[in-house]
């Protein structure tokens, strides 16, 4: 016959769908993930399936396309907050984002001396407050 039903073609081990199925949301989630970055990263694998079908398109949109702010103030932004909370793994991402947006080094320098200054303001006033309540 000229025409063969692909739900009785043998499915080798590689594929997880019969040729006609749908990909579940999830899948194509992942399948946009690894297309992007060229691997899916181990903390998005680690969300719960709803977070990440729900969460990529923003995180998508608002890291890597154009918006309202810049993507390289948005990225700065972010460095900011990474130093401040001493993530060194945000401080990276944040870099490699910042540059990706076209940042420059001068750019960056400027941003981490912002940051440093940011935490150490907070300190200094911390024991200012507590000299202030004896």
């Amino acid at each position: 016959m000229g025409t063969e039903n692909p739900y009785h073609q043998v499915i080798s081990g590689d594929e997880k769908h019969r040729p006609g199925d749908a990909m579940s949301e999830y899948e194509t989630i992942l399948k946009d993930i690894e297309e992007t970055f060229g691997i899916v990263p181990g903390f998005m694998k680690a969300l719960p399936q709803e977070v990440l079908v729900h969460d990529w398109p923003l995180w998508k949109k608002y890291t890597l396309e154009q918006t309202a702010i810049p993507g390289k103030y948005r990225e700065l932004g972010g460095l900011a907050v990474a130093a401040n909370i001493k993530c060194p793994y945000c401080q990276l991402m944040h870099t490699a984002m910042a540059q990706f947006h076209g940042a420059t080094q001068e750019e960056l320098a400027e941003e981490y001396y912002l940051a440093s200054l940011t935490a150490r303001q907070m300190r200094c006033f911390a024991i200012v407050r507590s000299a202030c309540l004896c």
